[in-house]
């Protein structure tokens, strides 16, 4: 019925279903009772009219276009944090790609244990991931192709300009609407399984007292968008990226990184190892350090965060 602009009989959705046309008529009022806006006409059959912004795991796998991102949907109208959730989920062996989405998050968290703020109209999420074969030292550029895989989502629903400040932020001009936490579960040498959490502010109002200056997308253009097709064609063009990643590919993913990268060329304060200092910045590496120039000479960061005042 989603896929078809036009009136579907109650006979062929029962047969695609495998269910009775009394059962599937129990199903069509149980989603109108969801939100979703059904309308039904004798003879001719049931047309999907709108659906609710809910983010569903039914509607979120109805959509979805990915392969192996999105194996398994969990949808929560609130929970403490995704993030802790899908850390249960890889220690009880769940496949790569399982994700955690939730309306409301009561315990979200950003880097250095900082409260996510997480209300109704966001998109809330954690990824499962199992990156074979790959390094501690390659694990760096993992999030970057994630925030440019948000980044390219938000730009075709959005039709705005978006950028990614290292290493982890989604910007909006000079505001920030987005944020990726990744965490590792690993033993010595041996990555056992990846959290990739990603908080993007679209429909909510954001939050005032923050470090950075926020926004959201509705905020940013005034307009309401889907978030479950914001969701999907995140997954859809991170499943790419992450599969040429795994197989050591990422000349490309790296310049288009480096296409998106905020401030590039331009000097900005930035922290690091507890230290401030001024610096030009140059560009990324495929490890996803951050490659400056500070008094002359060329530095390569693992971590850092670009001040407010370096805006």
């Amino acid at each position: 019925m989603r896929r078809s602009s036009d009136y579907v009989s109650g006979v062929e959705l029962g047969a695609y279903l495998g269910i009775s046309r009394a059962a599937l008529h129990k199903h069509i009022s149980h989603l109108k009772k969801l939100g979703y806006k059904i309308e039904a006409v004798p003879n001719r059959g049931y047309l999907l009219k709108k659906a609710p912004d809910v983010l569903f795991d039914f509607e979120i796998k109805s959509l979805l276009n990915a392969k192996i991102l999105g194996s398994e949907v969990f949808y929560f109208p609130e929970i403490s944090s995704t993030q802790d959730f899908c850390r249960k989920l890889g220690e009880e062996g769940h496949p790569e790609g399982a994700v955690a989405v939730a309306e409301v998050q009561t315990k979200g968290r950003g880097r250095f244990g900082r409260k996510w703020f997480s209300p109704e109209g966001g998109l809330w999420f954690t990824l499962l991931l199992r990156p074979e074969g790959i390094s501690f030292e390659r694990l760096g550029f993992l999030p970057l192709i994630a925030a440019l895989a948000v980044v390219k989502a938000v730009e075709k629903e959005a039709k705005m300009a978006t950028g990614i400040k290292w290493p982890n932020d989604l910007m909006v001009g000079k505001q920030k609407f987005g944020g990726i936490l990744t965490e590792v579960q690993s033993e010595l040498e041996r990555i056992h399984f990846v959290l990739l959490g990603i908080g993007l502010n679209i429909n909510n109002k954001p939050p005032s007292e923050t470090i950075y200056p926020a926004t959201s997308l509705r905020e940013a253009t005034g307009k309401k968008f889907k978030r479950a097709e914001i969701l999907v064609n995140f997954l859809s063009l991170f499943e790419s990226f992450y599969l040429s990643y795994k197989k050591g590919r990422v000349d490309l993913l790296l310049k288009e990184v480096e296409q998106k990268l905020m401030f590039k060329g331009k000097e900005v304060a930035l922290r690091s190892y507890q230290e401030l200092n001024r610096v030009q910045i140059v560009g990324i590496d495929s490890f996803g350090r951050l490659i400056v120039k500070r008094k002359g000479k060329i530095l390569k960061l693992v971590s850092g965060e670009i001040e407010p005042e370096g805006f």
